[in-house]
């Protein structure tokens, strides 16, 4: 999949000549058929000489291709530097990556070129030449393709060295949704582009994309991050036997107050009186609505009484309202029926006063914890309370009546 486009200008960005200078120069003229030594041809509309012709004047302005040229010559600025030939030749053939030359030059030019200076047949067609002119339409009708085709690169690189059609070119990228961290853009002076900086930071670019092997490896660490927040968020295994048995029953404990507070009647359900009420007094006004209309119907076809004419909608009409009318007083009989039908409810409080204490809901939770419930007045005494001092007074006087007799041990409470 593409990861990279790459939109270079041509003359001024790859050579160190711009277009104008380029195309009117005599050399490039010397290339176009009817040549003549000082007339000047249109360099696009003139039909260009043969591949093979186009080769051999090549070898005849410049030499054979290799490192005897000397590109520090300013008569060799129409050749293509050293360090952007690197770039091709480093990256033309690799899958990843899209090259394309948008420019106002000649395809079968630049293809001359790019054979001239080393490389193959292969190599040359995996250029993608964008010869129209029209960089900003050229630029954007390449990525709404790719988008269409679901091959949207995830940067993009553009490269020119004048200044509108780099703006243009910019705009296109931007008119398709790329941000400015996604577009590497370079506007600079022709001899200026730093071919060997691009293809490192393209490299570097390649490398860090993610392999399956790095995203199972990041999925491992996630995984494991995950495992250890769990881990910490559990009670300690240090923790001892004692503190585990003293934490489970205070926590069943509050189970059962929390389920107490929540349900007081738990132990017996008690019917809501919506589910008793409603579908009487449903039937009820079902009943009083169906006996209604059907004597609002028969009023209208004896002609008894027709207050809505005589017609069937008038039928309607009439057994309506009077179907409506007799469901409210059906219904609400049907309401007063339930009423009295319902059994009193009789507090258990009411029952068994002496037990109010120890039925209270919460003194049952309590007891859940191993507590006791407070003794009623019929249990033992508290030695302090005022109820001792009578029966002390009590026994004094048995001792005072009947000096001989014994009194039990038990009728007298200890000393305060």
């Amino acid at each position: 999949m593409t990861q990279v486009v790459i939109y270079t200008d041509f003359d001024g960005t790859i050579t160190r000549t711009e277009g104008a200078d380029a195309v009117n120069s005599p050399f490039y003229q010397s290339l176009l058929e009817g040549y003549v030594p000082g007339v000047k041809q249109h360099y696009k509309y003139t039909k260009m000489k043969s591949a093979e012709e186009i080769q051999k004047l090549f070898i005849e302005q410049f030499g054979d291709y290799g490192e005897s040229i000397d590109f520090t010559n300013p008569d060799n600025n129409l050749l293509m530097t050293p360090h952007a030939v690197l770039f091709f030749h480093e990256l033309i053939n690799n899958n990843q990556i899209s090259i394309n030359i948008v420019t106002r030059n000649r395809p079968e030019y630049i293809k001359a070129l790019f054979h001239y200076q080393g490389f193959s047949a292969s190599e040359i067609e995996r250029l993608n030449i964008m010869a129209s002119g029209y960089k900003f339409k050229e630029v954007d009708n390449d990525l709404k393709m790719r988008h269409s085709s679901d091959k949207k690169p995830s940067c993009i690189y553009i490269l020119d060295d004048h200044t509108n059609d780099y703006c243009e070119m910019i705009r296109a990228a931007g008119h398709n949704d790329y941000k400015s961290e996604h577009i590497h853009g370079f506007n600079q002076k022709p001899g200026q582009f730093d071919w060997l900086s691009y293809l490192e930071q393209i490299k570097e670019f390649l490398l860090k994309s993610v392999t399956p092997q790095e995203t199972s490896s990041i999925s491992q660490e996630t995984s494991f991050v995950a495992t250890e927040a769990t881990l910490n968020t559990a009670p300690s295994t240090d923790q001892s036997d004692e503190e585990t048995k003293a934490n489970t029953p205070h926590s069943s404990a509050d189970e059962r107050i929390n389920h107490s507070a929540a349900n007081p009647d738990s132990d017996q359900t008690k019917p809501s009186s919506k589910e008793i009420s409603n579908p009487l007094m449903r039937l009820f006004a079902g009943w009083g609505f169906g006996i209604g209309f059907f004597v609002g119907c028969a009023l209208v076809a004896s002609g008894l009484f027709v207050p809505f004419g005589f017609s069937l909608l008038g039928g309607l009409i009439l057994g309506g309202v009077l179907g409506f009318h007799t469901a409210l007083v059906t219904g609400l009989v049907g309401l007063i029926t339930d009423i009295a039908r319902r059994p009193k409810r009789v507090k258990e409080d009411d029952k068994n006063p002496d037990n109010a204490v120890d039925n209270d809901d919460s003194i049952k939770s309590l007891s859940h914890l191993g507590g006791q419930s407070p003794k009623t007045q019929t249990e033992d005494l508290v030695a302090h309370f005022p109820a001792v001092f009578a029966a002390h007074n009590a026994a004094d006087e048995q001792l005072r009546l009947s000096p001989t007799k014994s009194v039990p041990q038990d009728a007298v409470s200890p000393g305060i």
